[in-house]
C-alpha cells in the first residue's frame, strides 16, 4: 500500500511525514528531474505501507515543473492524505476539491488547528466532513496531536462520488463551503496562549525551561525543607523518640537486637540519623527525609511543565542522498540507486 502526503506548501506537510514515519526516511529526486521527494514506512495495523512526501502544489493543473510531477505521482497512489492549513482554508480547499473528484480514497488532516484558536477562526468540523464526504481529522503537527487520530482513520478515507468541475464552479463551491463552516471572530490572546507560544521559540522557549528548572529547585528546597523542619522532624523527636527510648530500656541498652532495631543511643537521646537501627534510621531517612523532597520534586515536576514546550521545533531528521533510477514512470524504482535507507519502522 502507497500513502501519499499531498497539500499546498508550507502547510506542515514534511512534519507530519515525519511524525509517521520516524527519521529513518529517503531523500531522493523524481526520476529525470531535479524535484526532490522524500519517501519512508510506517506500520498500519499489521502492514508496513510506504509513505510519500509529495512535493507541494497548489492545484493539479501543472503550472511549474514540481506540480507536474505531483501529479504524475498521484497516479501510482493507494490513498491520500490531504494537508490542509485550517488557518487558510478557503486556498487549501481548491486542491482538495480536485482530489475528491478523483478516484483516489481521500482523508484530510486539518493541520495548524491550534493557530485557529489563536486566530479566532472556528471551523464547524462535523459540516466540513459532511461536505466534503471524507474523513476530516485536526491535527498539530509540531505537537505530534491528532496524530494517532489520523492514523486511525485512515482505513476509513474514502472518495465520494464528486463530479467534475470547472476552475470557477470549484472557486463557487468553495466559497460555498466556507459560508457553512467556518466564521472568524476578533479576539486577543490570553497570556496562556502567548507563553505557549512562547515555549516553542528558541530564544523565550530556553529562557521559560530555565525559569521552570528553577521554580522546580525552589520548591523542592523550601517546601521539601519545611515539610522536615516543622512537620516530621517533631514528629518524630516527640512521638516516636520516647517509644524509641522506652524500647532501648526494654532491651537493656545494649545487644546485638538493640543494634538491629535501635542502634546507638547517645546521651539518653535519639539521633534519628547516625543512630542506623531499623526504628530509628531505617525510618526516618526515608519517610522523614527522602519522602519529602521526592514528593515535592514530583509536585514540581507537574506543575512546571510548560504548553508544547516539548515541541521545540521537531525537524525531521532526513539523509539526503543522489538516486538515478531507472524508469521515469515510477517514482519508486528498484533501480540502480546510490541510497542511505535505514531500518527502523516506527508502529503508530
Amino acid at each position: 500500500m502507497k500513502i501519499l502526503l499531498m497539500g499546498n506548501p508550507n502547510v506542515g506537510k514534511s512534519v507530519i511525514f515525519s511524525r509517521l514515519t520516524g527519521a529513518h526516511v529517503i531523500a531522493s529526486n523524481y526520476p529525470g528531474t531535479t524535484v526532490g521527494y522524500t519517501h519512508g514506512f510506517m506500520k498500519l495495523a499489521e502492514e508496513t505501507v510506504e509513505v510519500i512526501d509529495v512535493p507541494g502544489t497548489y492545484t493539479l493543473e501543472p503550472t511549474s515543473e514540481a506540480e507536474e510531477i505531483a501529479l504524475r505521482m498521484l497516479g501510482s497512489g493507494d490513498l491520500v492524505i490531504n494537508v490542509v492549513d485550517a488557518t487558510n482554508l478557503e486556498r487549501n480547499l481548491y486542491l482538495s476539491l480536485q482530489l475528491l473528484e478523483r478516484d483516489t480514497p481521500v482523508i484530510i488532516a486539518l493541520n495548524m488547528w491550534d493557530d485557529t484558536q489563536h486566530r479566532g477562526v472556528h471551523v464547524d468540523l462535523a459540516k466540513l466532513r459532511q461536505l466534503l464526504g471524507v474523513p476530516v481529522i485536526p491535527t498539530v503537527a509540531v505537537t505530534g496531536e491528532g496524530i494517532k487520530e489520523l492514523v486511525d482513520n485512515i482505513p476509513r478515507a474514502s472518495s465520494p462520488d464528486t463530479p467534475a468541475r470547472s476552475h470557477d464552479e470549484r472557486w463557487t463551491a468553495i466559497g460555498g463551503i466556507i459560508d457553512q463552516v467556518q466564521h472568524i471572530t476578533h479576539r486577543h490572546h490570553t497570556w496562556v496562549e502567548r507563553l505557549a507560544d512562547a515555549s516553542v521559540k528558541p530564544l523565550t522557549g530556553g529562557v521559560i525551561a530555565l525559569a521552570a528548572l528553577a521554580s522546580a529547585f525552589l520548591v523542592v528546597r523550601f517546601i521539601g525543607e519545611s515539610l522536615i523542619g516543622y512537620v516530621l522532624d517533631p514528629l518524630f523527636n516527640t512521638l516516636w523518640a520516647p517509644v524509641v527510648l522506652k524500647l532501648s530500656e526494654l532491651l537493656g541498652g545494649s545487644g546485638l537486637l538493640h543494634d538491629i532495631l535501635i542502634g546507638r543511643i547517645v546521651g539518653g537521646e535519639v539521633n534519628f540519623v547516625e543512630s542506623f537501627g531499623l526504628l530509628t534510621s531505617g525510618l526516618y531517612v526515608p519517610f522523614g527525609m527522602v519522602l519529602p523532597t521526592t514528593s515535592c520534586s514530583a509536585v514540581s515536576a507537574s506543575g512546571a511543565s510548560i504548553p508544547r514546550a516539548t515541541s521545540l521545533r521537531r525537524k525531521p531528521m532526513t539523509k539526503a542522498v543522489t538516486a538515478s533510477l531507472g524508469s521515469p514512470s515510477s517514482p519508486v524504482t528498484t533501480g540502480a540507486a546510490k541510497l542511505a535507507i535505514t531500518s527502523n519502522t516506527p508502529r503508530i
